[in-house]
C-alpha cells in the first residue's frame, strides 16, 4: 500500500517538481512502538523521492524513533498536553500504567536535541484554563521555552452545538450554549491568548501575513479557499481510500476518490475543490472574506448538514482584531523602540 501511495502521487501530478516535498503522518497514533517497520519503510522511500516528513503524534513511543527523529526526516512533531501531568493525565494515559506525562515531557526534550522542530498543542476547554501557566512553568524550568525549535499553541475544542453556533455568524462567536458548561466562547479563549503573553493560538495565519506585509511594506497575501485540502493536499488512508480533510477521514461520505488498485474521484472532489468565498453567500459580502478564505470546510459542513457553500467564521473579526494588535505591538512599536 505504501509502494502504491508513491505511485499514486505521480498519478495524481506526474511533474515531480509541482509536488509539495512534505508528508505529514498522523492517526489514530502513527509512531506506535509496533508500527516502527512500516514508519520507517515509508519514510526511508519517501526521503528517496526527496520528501521530509511531519508527524501528529501523542510523543509517547518517540525513543523507538530516535533514528527517524532527524531534520531530513522526521523534521517537525505536534505533541498534544493538556495540562501538566495530573490534568493531563486524567485525559491521556497510558491504558497499562495509567501514566504519559513524564516520558512525554522527556521525549520532548530528546527530539529538540535532534533537531527536531516540536509543537505542544494544548486543547483549551472551560475546565482546564488554569494548566496553562503550569504548563508554561514546567517549560520554562526545563529549558524549552528558550528554543527556538519549541512552539507552545492554544487550540480550541467545540461541541456540536457550539460549532453551529460559530459556524456561520461571527458575532456569535462570543457566546457559547448554556447547555453545555464544558466548553468556551471563540471570544473567550482569545481574552485567554492575550492574558497568556508567549502562548500562541491558532489564528489563521494572520499573523504571519500581517508581519511581512508591514515588514516588507508590501501587500497582503489573500486568498479564495481557507487552506490546502481545497487545492493541492490529499489525505492516503491504508485502506485504499482518498480523502482531502484529516477531520473527514473515514466519514465514506467525504470520499475523494481511491488509489488502491487505479487512481479514480467522486463527485466529491468537485464539491472541495469548487467551494471558495465567491460561491459562499455568507462571505461574499464580507471584508474579511480574502484573508479567513470561508473557514474551514470540514466544521462547515458539519455544522450546516453538508452543505457545501456555507462559511465557518468562528470569530474571524475577534481574531483579527486581537492578533493585528499583537503584530502593531511587536512590529512597529518595538521598531520604533
Amino acid at each position: 500500500m505504501v509502494d502504491r501511495a508513491y505511485q499514486a502521487m505521480l498519478e495524481i501530478e506526474p511533474d515531480i517538481n509541482f509536488h509539495n516535498k512534505h508528508i505529514t503522518l498522523y492517526g489514530g497514533e502513527p509512531l506506535l512502538k509496533e508500527n516502527k517497520e512500516i514508519v520507517e519503510y515509508i519514510v526511508k522511500q519517501g526521503a528517496d523521492r526527496g520528501y521530509n516528513f511531519s508527524a501528529i503524534t501523542n510523543g509517547y513511543a518517540l525513543k523507538e524513533y530516535e533514528d527517524l527523529l532527524d531534520p531530513t526526516l522526521i523534521r517537525d512533531i505536534q505533541i498534544t498536553l493538556d495540562g501538566d501531568k495530573e490534568a493531563h493525565e486524567l485525559r491521556r494515559y497510558d491504558y497499562r500504567t495509567h501514566e504519559s506525562f513524564d516520558i512525554i515531557f522527556e521525549n520532548i526534550g530528546l527530539a529538540l536535541n535532534k533537531g527536531v522542530y516540536v509543537r505542544i498543542r494544548m486543547n483549551i476547554d472551560a475546565n482546564n484554563t488554569e494548566e496553562i501557566n503550569k504548563l508554561k512553568a514546567k517549560f520554562k524550568e526545563a529549558g524549552y521555552m528558550n528554543n527556538k525549535l519549541f512552539n507552545f499553541h492554544f487550540a480550541l475544542l467545540h461541541s456540536k452545538e457550539n460549532l453551529m453556533i460559530n459556524s456561520s455568524n461571527p458575532e456569535k462567536a462570543n457566546s457559547y450554549s448554556e447547555k453545555d458548561s464544558t466548553f468556551m466562547s471563540r471570544k473567550r479563549f482569545n481574552e485567554l491568548f492575550d492574558e497568556s503573553g508567549e502562548v500562541t493560538i491558532q489564528d489563521y495565519g494572520i499573523y504571519d501575513k500581517l508581519q511581512r506585509a508591514i515588514q516588507n511594506k508590501g501587500y497582503l497575501n489573500f486568498q479564495s479557499v481557507f487552506c490546502a485540502v481545497q487545492t493541492n493536499e490529499y489525505i492516503f488512508d491504508p485502506y485504499g481510500e482518498i480523502y482531502g480533510c484529516w477531520e473527514t477521514v473515514g466519514k465514506k461520505k467525504y470520499t475523494l476518490g481511491s488509489y488502491k488498485d487505479t487512481l479514480s474521484w467522486t463527485p466529491e472532489a468537485d464539491n472541495w475543490r469548487r467551494r471558495h468565498v465567491g460561491v459562499t453567500p455568507k462571505c461574499s459580502g464580507c471584508k474579511y472574506a480574502l484573508l479567513c478564505g470561508g473557514g474551514c470546510l470540514a466544521r462547515a459542513l458539519e455544522a450546516n448538514g453538508g452543505e457545501y457553500i456555507s462559511s465557518y467564521c468562528d470569530g474571524y473579526p475577534d481574531t483579527f482584531r486581537i492578533i493585528a494588535n499583537q503584530v502593531y505591538k511587536k512590529v512597529v512599536v518595538q521598531k520604533q523602540q
